[in-house]
């Protein structure tokens, strides 16, 4: 870790900061082609598993239930049209 004291940036911010835009810009280029649960659920695991770290056990439950929970909300609930992937998923 490596910090310049007269910046409040440090050298593993800008990791992550290139990090999450790079799990950003796959979500752009995927969703179409993926669909919006595969993608979303892709982009959490990345950014919670990969990213920042976490448990596994919590990556798993966390990106399931955010990718598919706010599929539901959106898709069937509030009907708006997202993209599916292969399958229907």
């Amino acid at each position: 870790l490596t910090c310049d004291w007269s910046s409040d940036v440090c050298s593993s911010d800008l990791g992550k900061v290139f990090a999450i835009l790079a799990g950003l810009a796959f979500a752009t280029l995927a969703i179409e082609s993926l669909g919006y649960r595969i993608t979303i659920l892709a982009l959490l695991v990345y950014l919670l598993g990969v990213v920042e770290r976490k448990h596994p056990a919590i990556v798993a439950g966390v990106s399931l239930l955010m990718a598919f929970g706010s599929y539901h909300l959106f898709a069937v609930l509030l009907r708006v049209p997202l993209p599916v992937g292969p399958g229907g998923i």
